[in-house]
Formats: structure tokens, C-alpha cells, sequence
């Protein structure tokens, strides 16, 4: 392919990369909706910490809707700790540890210093791939993520690997930004 090259570079993930990770896939994408989630779970706990206090009326299903929401809100946060918690554990012979990554026009190869370890990935197989705002993401389709945080990158390096994952993964990718 035309105007493909080989960009290499060495990461090391952390825990903080997969709680970016999941913070911004799943509250990044819909802001209003995750502090539309905490303004009603503010106002069920002063509902309810007002009806204690005996300054309001409640009735027994306004009680049961409050907390329903405060339930509901915790769970959600609950749930992206697990997400966390999931991904570092599938991921977690790399973590810490640094892998050389490998981006050319055959895919990506993510090597590790123990060779057992180490991940090829043909660009056919890999269905879906994203730039956000602090890494790129790469979907394998066994399941696996390829995650790669921008810190590792240099500024001349992203726009690059931009353009190599556009260029290879064609409308599988997805970015905020311009391609030249």
C-alpha cells in the first residue's frame, strides 16, 4: 500500500492506561448522560436525606425510586471498575512491562522481551480500530485490545500512526482528527 511505513516505538502499560481507557470509552462518549446520572443521584440522596429529616412528605415509592437511582448510578461505577479490573487482568503479562510495538504495512506486532508473550496481528484480522483522546485502540478479532497510549508516542509519531491505522484499516477506524 501506498504511503504506508514502519513506525516503531516502546510502551509500557499501567494501571492508569485502562482506567483511561474505560473512563473515556464509556463516560467520554456521552458526558450529558453520565452528569445527568450524578445530578440525579445528588438529588435522590438530598430527596431522601430530606425526607429523614422530616422537611419534606415522602412517599414510600418515591423512597423506593430514590434509591433505585442511587443503586443504579453506584452500579454503573461499580461496573467500570470491574471493566478495569477485567482488561488488566487479560492484559496482564504485559503490564509494567515494556513491549517494542511494530506498525507496518503487515500489521501490528507487539513484541515482549519473552518471545511467549509476544502478539502478531495481520491487519485482516483486526475489525475495528479508534483514536480518543489520550491512546489508540485497536480491536483484534479474538477479543483481544491493542492498547497504545499517546505518551509514548512523540508528536511526529501520531499523526503518523494515524495514517498508517487509516490507511490499513480503512472505514474500520475512527478518529476525531484531520489525515493528511
Amino acid at each position: 500500500m501506498a504511503d504506508v511505513r514502519r513506525l516503531e516505538f516502546d510502551v509500557q502499560l499501567e494501571k492508569k492506561d485502562y482506567k483511561r481507557l474505560v473512563s473515556n470509552n464509556i463516560m467520554g462518549r456521552n458526558k450529558f448522560a453520565v452528569f445527568g446520572m450524578v445530578g440525579v443521584m445528588i438529588i435522590s440522596i438530598g430527596y431522601l436525606a430530606l425526607g429523614a429529616a422530616g422537611v419534606i412528605e415522602m412517599t414510600d415509592i418515591l423512597k423506593l425510586v430514590a434509591v433505585a437511582l442511587i443503586v443504579a448510578v453506584l452500579g454503573m461505577f461499580a461496573f467500570m471498575k470491574y471493566l478495569t479490573n477485567r482488561l488488566q487482568k487479560s492484559d496482564f503479562a504485559y503490564m509494567g512491562s515494556k513491549r517494542h510495538m511494530i506498525f507496518s504495512e503487515d500489521g501490528v506486532v507487539s513484541e515482549a522481551f519473552d518471545e511467549e508473550k509476544s502478539k502478531e496481528f495481520e491487519w485482516e484480522n483486526l475489525y475495528n480500530g479508534e483514536e480518543c483522546g489520550s491512546h489508540f485502540l485497536i480491536f483484534n478479532t479474538s477479543g483481544m485490545i491493542v492498547l497504545v497510549p499517546k505518551r509514548f508516542l512523540t508528536e511526529k509519531q501520531i499523526p503518523q500512526l494515524r495514517k498508517i491505522m487509516k490507511v490499513m484499516m480503512q472505514s474500520k477506524f475512527k478518529t476525531k482528527y484531520k489525515i493528511d
